[in-house]
């Protein structure tokens, strides 16, 4: 078909009957009551712990955009979004460096709302130069980097399908103090190492207004879930942690 989407379009809606759906959206509320996002707090600061914050302190209210990997996931679950373009990824495109230029853009397309980008410390590095743009312009935008000193992501593949055989996938050692970076850039910039410095500071610094770095030290063997491995099909999907179970010091968000 060749013409303008402006006409083609609404023509188009006219002859499609909306799809019934009632019966998907019962089966996912079921899955979301039996499977709920939950984390342990007997251990240190986790990636949930983090994302949960922000959108304590939002309301929920803000835009979101996401680098790619473990907190790309975590954040899809734990900040459900309830208004159009208000969360942004690069979805399963592992496009590891979007997630800061994507909240520029968000910031100027609309200059009046909360940006914050949810970020890895691996991806981050990807396009870390663009904080640049942030002071220059000033620019409201939370980063808010879970550092768990990996390639989360790849990491969690390597212990699960791949026999623990690691391989490029630690980055404690190189990694930059985030703070001074951002500091560097002339934007303000946190080391947070545990919850209760994190829930002190995560509605502070959005009142602010202002550009700023996060680095949230997490924990480093974190995983993810649910999943599917490689060349497998939903119905093979793997649970993990997010099966029910009894544990007293785990928390549902």
């Amino acid at each position: 078909m060749v013409g303008d989407l402006r006409d083609v379009l609404p023509r188009l809606e006219a002859e499609i009957e909306p799809l019934d759906i009632a019966a998907w959206w019962r089966q996912l509320n079921e899955w979301k009551g039996k499977y709920p996002e939950r984390y342990k707090t007997d251990k240190p600061l986790v990636t949930q712990e983090v994302i949960q914050l922000f959108q304590q302190a939002t309301g929920g209210d803000c835009i979101v955009t996401t680098e790619v990997g473990q907190h790309q996931m975590f954040a899809a679950r734990l900040f459900p979004t309830s208004r159009p373009r208000t969360f942004i990824t690069s979805g399963g495109l592992g496009t590891m460096g979007f997630g800061l230029p994507a909240s520029i853009g968000a910031a100027f397309a609309r200059p009046d709302e909360q940006v914050v980008c949810i970020a890895g410390d691996g991806s981050i590095q990807m396009n870390i130069q663009e904080l640049a743009t942030l002071y220059k312009h000033q620019l409201p935008v939370i980063v808010a980097i879970t550092n768990n000193g990996m390639l989360g992501m790849v990491r969690q593949w390597q212990e699960m399908f791949h026999a623990q055989r690691y391989s490029e996938v630690y980055l404690a050692d190189s990694n930059p103090d985030f703070a001074k970076v951002a500091e560097a850039y002339g934007i303000d910039g946190y080391n947070v190492f545990d919850r209760e410095t994190a829930a002190r500071l995560v509605p502070e610094v959005l009142e602010r207004r202002k550009p700023a770095v996060m680095n949230f030290v997490v924990y480093q063997s974190e995983k993810v879930f649910p999943m599917i491995p490689a060349g497998a099909g939903v119905d093979e999907m793997i649970i993990g942690d997010q099966e029910p179970e009894e544990a007293s010091e785990e928390v549902e968000a």
